[in-house]
């Protein structure tokens, strides 16, 4: 289940959770990972508008993720960022 928002942390589209692949030090731990940084299947806006409606949806994550996940811990979306970082 996604994370509770009250504070309007997470983009739009960043409403979804992705579980971990694998056991290992952080496993039992939740992360949000920036809206700038490629999540397979899941927009990237990188806190543009502009950037949102002319880009691809992503095929592929960013390896951070990827290495997050296999080491235990569960994505639970996308946060807000300043525009372009």
């Amino acid at each position: 289940m996604p994370a509770n928002d009250t504070l309007n942390a997470f983009v739009s589209h960043g409403h979804f959770e992705r579980a971990p692949t694998g056991d290992g030090p952080l496993s039992g731990t939740t992360f949000a990972i920036k809206d700038f940084f490629d999540v397979a299947d899941v927009p990237t806006a990188a806190g543009s508008p502009d950037w949102l409606a002319s880009h691809p949806v992503p095929r592929e994550s960013t390896p951070v993720l990827d290495r997050l996940l296999a080491a235990g811990a569960r994505l639970v979306g996308k946060t807000h960022t300043d525009e372009l970082a």
